[in-house]
């Protein structure tokens, strides 16, 4: 049966430009279950810190990546970073160094506490620190966007920007229903030899779901190991990778030694899914959500 994903409509609304849905920023306010918000001026001139990728692309789609003067080195790659911008690792940071910056606000990703928790120096220098959970469901990414929203006081911006993801997610949903077809699927985020996937428990696995195909390893939970005997034993029909390191992913695959009785390389149904879309929660994972769909029903009659 013929269904539909709505791609260029859901394109077009994205492309809709957030500042003119948004309200003008107030001043700031203390923020339930989170550090108290920056005093920012009446053209949000706060300046902010981003030390996660998802956060940085969230924080750029909001409107405010002009007020970002340093980020983590994995968020060189996202569109709307200013030029320029000043690029610290996501681990072994020095404190100092940021301090010397002085921002009005630093986003952490919740992995990035510890015992030697270098984010209490900021702290104590009277820098605001703002811990961003890693989300592991799509409900929770967008509490998180919204959460993000707040801190920097777009809190329109941010309630639009989950609408138009759920929206474009739930056309996707839509879009898949009305076939039978569901293809079983191995997502390799790791290459071989050190194959690595996911089970339940995580927001990819909810994307495979969304977009019709059944995980093989959806019975486990988290993100965990896995093995060539298992994976040609349970014989996916399709085969997706987003492990955009390697020069040639798909390649690599179909040419795996002992793969070539799985049916999905048998078929060449192999595909590469974007590696930033489908590995940072942000808004972006809804153009991961499109991919799976299109690689799981090549057939799906897509409106023009």
């Amino acid at each position: 049966m013929k269904t539909r994903i709505l791609t260029l409509f859901l394109a077009a609304v994205l492309a809709v430009p957030l500042a003119a849905c948004a309200a003008q920023p107030s001043p700031a306010q203390n923020i339930v279950s989170s550090p108290q918000a920056p005093e920012v001026s009446a053209h949000g001139s706060g300046s902010i810190v981003s030390l996660g990728p998802s956060i940085t692309e969230v924080l750029v789609e909001l409107g405010v990546g002009e007020r970002i003067i340093a980020a983590d080195e994995h968020s060189a790659d996202v569109p709307g970073l200013p030029e320029g911008t000043p690029l610290f690792p996501g681990f072994g940071l020095d404190p100092e160094e940021l301090i010397v910056l002085q921002p009005d606000i630093v986003f952490v990703t919740g992995m990035m506490r510890g015992a030697d928790d270098p984010f209490r120096v900021l702290e104590s220098a009277g820098i605001n620190v703002v811990d961003v959970p890693v989300s592991q469901s799509l409900d929770e990414i967008a509490r998180d966007i919204r959460f993000i929203a707040e801190a920097v006081n777009e809190q329109d911006r941010g309630e639009r920007l989950v609408d138009i993801m759920e929206r474009w997610l739930e056309r996707i949903r839509e879009g898949v229903a009305a076939t039978d077809e569901r293809p079983t699927v191995f997502f390799e985020i790791d290459a071989a030899p050190s194959l690595f996937t996911f089970g339940s428990g995580v927001f990819l696995n909810e994307l495979v779901e969304l977009a019709g195909g059944v995980n093989i390893f959806s019975g486990e939970e988290g993100w965990i190991p896995a093995s060539d005997e298992i994976v040609v034993s349970l014989n996916p029909d399709v085969i997706l990778t987003n492990a955009g390191w390697l020069d040639d992913p798909v390649g690599d695959i179909l040419s795996r030694p002992g793969w070539a009785g799985v049916a999905a390389v048998q078929n060449g149904r192999v595909y590469f899914i974007d590696a930033n879309a489908s590995s940072r929660p942000s808004h972006n994972v809804a153009i991961a959500a499109e991919q799976i769909a299109v690689a799981l029903h090549p057939y799906v009659e897509r409106n023009q």
